[in-house]
């Protein structure tokens, strides 16, 4: 676990810091029969407590006071990160479940390379602890209502949408589990390598999005009567794909509930476009686009 600075008695006590071991210090308290303490990012009595009672019991240090590269990060570690693993793994294997039922809760599916992609993600995910019965991380996704479109399209005319779409439900997933990995109070080696990985994959899928969203608007251009008539379809879906794409990139809080919007953003911002690429796709079809 990297830490920017001490937590505890005559630490630095940042907020991101400190909620990375009251949550580490959670796990190791769960193990000793010892109740939870608050996860707060604050360091007040009861997380002075726990450091205390933590050394106490695990540790030849007693300086209430949790150091980077310290005896009692180490010792924390030792303990935390084996159960990390395991929620982590049935955590991620859930987002990746719950994406493929929402692809064909929706009739979409993936590109083979991007489908080979997110099985690397998998396998990485299967290198993490096992641990035994379900995780209690839950998975902090959200997925706008299922709703399949209301016309019919033909596949290959309506590739871009298809693509587009597919693509920022897997985008949505990858967010999910950088997030929780983020958030993680002990890292170890294959969670890093499967954070890697999440990284790299969703720096390919951002710009596969703008390919497929590219792929929409020439349709409109390659008809002169759509181009007209779709206009201002176009114009709504083309701002929302920029806004998606521009929250997709920024920097993201680093506190838990800078998180929680960040998410909740998300999830209303790609509702709107939802709505706006099938305006634009029953505008396009109406007038012979596709």
């Amino acid at each position: 676990m990297n830490l920017s600075g001490s937590v505890g008695r005559g630490g630095m006590n940042l907020a991101f810091d400190v909620l990375r071991i009251q949550k580490a210090l959670n796990i190791a308290r769960d193990q000793d029969g010892l109740s939870e303490i608050s996860e707060d990012g604050l360091v007040g009595p009861e997380t002075l407590g726990a450091i205390q009672e933590f050394q106490h019991r695990h540790t030849r240090v007693g300086d209430d006071r949790v150091d980077p590269h310290g005896e009692t990060l180490r010792e924390l570690e030792k303990i935390a990160a084996p159960i990390l693993g395991a929620r982590m793994r049935s955590a991620i294997l859930a987002i990746l479940d719950g994406l493929e039922s929402e692809l064909e809760a929706r009739g979409l599916q993936l590109s083979v390379a991007l489908q080979s992609d997110l099985d690397r993600i998998e396998h990485a995910a299967m290198l993490l602890p096992g641990g035994d019965g379900p995780a209690d991380t839950q998975p902090a996704i959200y997925y706008p209502e299922r709703q399949r479109p209301n016309f019919q399209l033909a596949f290959a005319q309506a590739a871009p949408a298809v693509a587009a779409e597919a693509i920022l439900l897997a985008l949505l997933a990858l967010i999910a589990m950088l997030i929780l990995i983020q958030m993680a109070p002990a890292m170890g080696r294959a969670l890093e390598d499967l954070l890697r990985k999440i990284q790299i994959l969703m720096a390919k899928l951002i710009d596969e999005v703008k390919d497929a969203i590219q792929g929409i608007e020439d349709l409109v251009k390659r008809n002169s009567k759509a181009g007209m008539r779709c206009s201002a379809e176009l114009i709504l879906f083309r701002q929302l794909s920029q806004q998606l794409l521009d929250l997709l990139v920024a920097p993201r809080a680093p506190d838990e509930l800078g998180k929680q919007r960040f998410l909740k953003q998300l999830q209303e911002l790609f509702k709107k476009w939802q709505d706006a690429m099938q305006a634009l796709l029953e505008c396009m079809a109406a007038n012979g686009a596709i």
